[in-house]
């Protein structure tokens, strides 16, 4: 049975020149291939593996990787992209990607991880394989999100803790509507909606 491809590559020469490889293998099905997370809105199918590149047009595909998540709860997300530094390959895994992979990779090498990655593996380049043995099993929300205050990661937190809300005023020394303040601007930071999607966005992180 072929696999369910998506495509979300920043770069449309990269894109327009893998795209060929995988319409010609039968063990791969292209299901969509987009310049940009905001264009595969309308894209039908449920992909087995998504490769998401994190330089897109509309920011850090880092950043989207949780609501691509939500769309398709499915898929296997796998980072795709030229960027070699330790702190950009935690980053991707603590925010839960599936695997990370570089733009330089073989064909052949891209598809045997892919394979991989559609019976449960994480593929990963060799040259970033140091980088997530060595990194730490857990990082700070403040590492993670350095755009959040100390009072916005000290709300997060008390959230993750499970303290309701009516509870956060009289903890925080504030009023109701300072918290409801606070939470507005954490959901505008991370690009998120909902306290749910907060809870799962920091769920790996620690205090």
């Amino acid at each position: 049975m072929a696999i369910n491809i998506g495509l979300i590559d920043g770069n449309d020469y990269h894109r327009r020149t893998l795209n060929p490889y995988f319409l010609s293998d039968q063990g791969f099905n292209l299901l969509f291939s987009v310049g940009d997370t905001k264009l595969s809105h309308s894209i039908k199918g449920n992909p087995d593996i998504i490769l998401l590149d994190i330089i897109l047009p509309s920011g850090n595909g880092l950043d989207f990787l949780h609501k691509i998540r939500q769309k398709y709860p499915s898929a296997k997300i796998i980072i795709f992209t030229d960027i070699v530094n330790p702190n950009i390959t935690a980053l991707a895994f603590h925010k839960g990607a599936d695997g990370y992979l570089l733009k330089d990779a073989d064909v052949g090498y891209l598809k045997s991880s892919l394979s991989m990655a559609a019976i449960g593996g994480k593929p990963i380049s060799p040259l970033i394989a140091d980088h997530v043995l060595n990194f730490s099993k857990s990082v700070s929300l403040k590492e993670l999100y350095p755009i959040l205050t100390e009072r916005e990661v000290l709300l997060i937190n008390y959230l993750k803790a499970g303290i309701p809300n009516k509870v956060l005023p009289h903890l925080m020394n504030v009023s109701i509507n300072t918290v409801s303040f606070h939470l507005k601007n954490i959901y505008k930071k991370l690009n998120i909606n909902s306290k749910a999607e907060l809870l799962l966005l920091v769920s790996n992180s620690n205090s």
